[in-house]
């Protein structure tokens, strides 16, 4: 563990930070919305949580996206509908970015049936949504001089991660979004399988097994900063747990 990481961790430990945090986000949206089809419902509610967010950088903070509003906007028709323990396809996230993403559902759209349509234009509504926020925090960490970060922003996670790093925040940034959209327990999944090959072009383009080390503590570290906000998180539980080793497709050891 470096120094870095020390302090990082001391730092979590005192949970002054929490003071920072916004505790009166609460906002019933139920009637406004009530003309809205259900699907165009989630959005609008994704679309107030991102409007409520400011972007919070706790100390010395290289991941970002920690969650400003302790309370979420509400909506009492989506109360059966939101969802918990899952595994995304962060594969394909830190391959497409944000903008990756956008680029296929338009390039579907013209094939598309109404159903389908009705769902993409939700979907670009919420990827439209989350590039503000990513926004927001590009230009914060701009603002408070934090070049690393900023300059990963640029690039992460609108686009594809093109190193560790990237990925790393990436990963952060989706289940960040997620959880405004009152998603908890998102697992890492196979967390070796999609997060190495970027370990692997960070060491190729020079970075030593300690910096890559202190930036994966520093990451898993960062995961923690949000987790007593969430619904039904215990001791020792954050919902985000990985699971290591396992076959591929044509059942060959992957560990």
């Amino acid at each position: 563990m470096t120094e870095r990481v020390k302090k990082r961790l001391e730092y979590f430990n005192k949970r002054e930070y929490r003071s920072q945090r916004n505790t009166n986000c609460m906002q019933d949206i139920t009637k406004e919305n009530e003309a809205l089809p259900m699907i165009k419902r989630r959005a609008k509610q994704f679309s107030v949580a991102v409007a409520n967010e400011i972007p919070l950088l706790y100390d010395d903070d290289i991941i970002g996206f920690n969650q400003y509003c302790t309370k979420f906007p509400y909506d009492a028709s989506l109360i059966q509908r939101y969802s918990g323990n899952l595994c995304i396809d962060f594969e394909t996230f830190l391959k497409s970015g944000l903008i990756g993403l956008e680029t296929e559902i338009q390039e579907r759209y013209p094939q598309a049936d109404e159903d389908a349509k009705e769902f993409y234009d939700t979907a670009l509504e919420c990827i439209s949504s989350a590039k503000l926020i990513v926004k927001k925090y590009r230009n914060e960490a701009k603002k408070n001089g934090n070049q690393r970060l900023y300059d990963a922003l640029c690039i992460v996670p609108e686009n594809g991660a093109q190193n560790y790093y990237q990925a790393l925040i990436s990963i952060k940034f989706i289940q960040y979004i997620l959880r405004l959209d009152y998603v908890t327990h998102i697992t890492l999944g196979r967390f070796d399988q999609y997060a190495k090959p970027y370990f692997d072009i960070s060491k190729k383009n020079g970075a030593t097994d300690d910096e890559l080390l202190e930036l994966t503590e520093l990451f898993f570290l960062a995961l923690n900063f949000d987790s007593d906000i969430y619904i039904g998180m215990q001791t020792g539980d954050n919902g985000q747990s990985m699971m290591l080793g396992g076959c591929d497709k044509d059942g060959k050891d992957v560990f």
